[in-house]
């Protein structure tokens, strides 16, 4: 507890405020600007997934969806949108040309690579051309609802396609022309109905694989979601730098409740092979958990193991229905995840070792959230970030007991930009919800990205009405009091060195009170040997 003490007042560094990304808003509106973000060393890049680009028709209320992208300036210390693949209005679109992809939700997910700056977005509501393929593959229709015709196929300029199959969009750096560059787009090499392949997104480092499940949100009471129980496609760069797909990743036979089950509801590499996965159950509960996937020599994934720890059935309810991964090494993961405590209905983040060898050992810690509730994890180095239901939560690693502790929690900062101030709108109008999606900067973990997409309030409207944006978080090494409503550290420096030197004098009493006792036994010890 002690060393616990002096680790968190020796804790002067903060996370600090230091831009807001903002969509243009005489170009455009926001189109859920903030949906989705990520970070390499050099760029951040922001989604707007329910974007309409003009002139562009899509069943799904013509939301096309755009990214934007943003290079650090070393020289201004800001992130600078970059022309994107549309120099006109400095953003990437998807390619709206195209009688073989009529794009849906570009931007659901991103992810972006530094080396080479590589971008992966997905867009899980893409129709694809029922002729885009020869005697395409259907997943087994006893185990996905069984739409009729002309519920999955669709006809646009008298051409009919898939509605709703998905697609992952990459691209490229053109470090000559700014330009970012389609290369590939990726389908499922497997027909699901209206399964909206890249709802959920992961790739590795470097981006050499990369993977996307095909599923719909799980909502057993929405009778128009798509039922639709899930798989899971990877690919990978083959030796002439093409991208090739493995054989698909399917849910396993005890898995038949399309309505109340999702696989592939998460995704996340460790390392170029090693792919863990959630699966949600929602009927009996039994195959509810993260499960760890291997690519075999026989270049299938096949499944390993499911994570475990003892007595989780007993003692904690609703597990792992959202988690983070750590790798120290090849052989060594670290699980955090959500879940209720039975005894008294807590949520609490429960870390656990990811190994097979797990299952029969303990926790390696529980951190008690009470009344609060954890739905995202994300690692990078020592820290772990956590949104709760209204802050981030930024826990690092005690060096001294291995424990992580609470760093920092990152409050709504409730930015106003001139445009709102010019328009006498209201933060409170706008409803912005914070938090959204995090990104770490990978290499360095000391900054972070943190989307905050609009929402409807006072008769504004959430797609149309510009209120999204993103925020861009740097570590400050200095003392300091951080943002006042950003942030909450102790920003009483009095108080601070205060406790400091009372820690101190603590130190040293208790070393003069040893030193006493050591010569007092050895004085005894002398008296008793003559």
């Amino acid at each position: 507890m002690f060393l616990s003490f002096l680790f968190t007042l020796s804790n002067s560094a903060e996370f600090k405020l230091k831009q807001t990304l903002w969509p243009d808003t005489t170009v455009d509106k926001a189109g859920y600007y903030g949906n989705s973000v990520d970070m390499s060393t050099d760029f951040a890049v922001v989604g707007s997934q329910y974007f309409n680009i003009s002139g562009v028709t899509h069943h799904n209320s013509d939301r096309t969806g755009v990214v934007y992208a943003y290079k650090y300036n070393p020289t201004t210390d800001q992130y600078e949108l970059t022309k994107g693949n549309t120099p006109k209005y400095n953003r990437i679109e998807p390619d709206t040309k195209s009688t073989t992809f009529l794009p849906g939700t570009f931007s659901s997910s991103v992810h972006i690579t530094n080396d080479p700056p590589r971008l992966l977005v997905s867009a899980p509501y893409t129709n694809v051309a029922k002729d885009y393929k020869n005697d395409w593959p259907i997943f087994d229709e006893n185990r996905q609802f069984a739409f009729n015709e002309s519920q999955h196929i669709i006809t646009q300029n008298g051409k009919e396609y898939y509605k709703e199959l998905g697609a992952i969009y990459l691209y490229k750096f053109n470090v000559d022309t700014s330009l970012w560059e389609e290369e590939h787009v990726s389908v499922p090499s497997e027909l699901m109905w209206l399964g909206g392949y890249g709802r959920t997104m992961a790739a590795s480092n470097s981006l050499n694989k990369f993977a996307g499940s095909f599923m719909n949100k799980l909502k057993p009471q929405a009778v128009m979601v798509p039922k639709t129980l899930g798989e899971v496609f990877v690919s990978y760069f083959d030796d002439n730098g093409n991208v090739q797909m493995y054989p698909p990743i399917r849910p396993f036979a005890e898995l038949t409740n399309y309505s109340h089950q999702r696989f592939g509801y998460q995704l996340s590499f460790v390392d170029q092979d090693k792919l863990f996965m959630v699966i949600l159950d929602k009927d009996t509960g039994d195959y509810q958990g993260t499960y760890l996937y291997q690519l075999n020599a026989q270049n299938t994934w096949e499944q390993k193991h499911k994570v475990a720890f003892k007595d989780e059935n007993s003692l904690y309810s609703n597990v792992g229905t959202s988690v983070g991964v750590r790798s120290d090494s090849s052989d060594n993961y670290l699980i955090a995840m959500n879940g209720t405590r039975k005894s008294d209905k807590h949520n609490v983040i429960i870390l656990v070792n990811g190994n097979a060898n797990a299952a029969e050992k303990e926790p390696i810690q529980v951190i008690d959230l009470e009344n609060d509730y954890a739905d995202y994890f994300k690692f990078c180095g020592d820290y772990l970030a956590v949104n709760m239901l209204k802050t981030v939560n930024i826990y690092k690693m005690n060096s001294a007991t291995k424990q992580y502790e609470l760093f920092q929690t990152i409050k709504d900062p409730e930015v106003i930009s001139d445009f709102h101030k010019e328009q006498g709108i209201k933060y409170s109008d706008m409803e912005v919800t914070f938090p959204g999606n995090f990104a770490w900067e990978p290499e360095k973990c000391n900054q972070f990205i943190l989307g905050a997409e609009s929402a409807t309030g006072a008769g504004l409207n959430r797609e149309e009405a510009p209120f999204g944006r993103a925020y861009i978080y740097k570590l400050d090494e200095s003392t300091g009091s951080g943002q006042e409503g950003t942030t909450e550290k102790p920003k009483d420096v009095a108080l601070i060195a205060g406790c400091t030197a009372a820690a101190v004098i603590v130190v040293i009493i208790i070393i003069v009170v040893i030193v006493v006792v050591v010569k007092k036994k050895k004085g005894n010890d002398s008296s008793s040997s003559k």
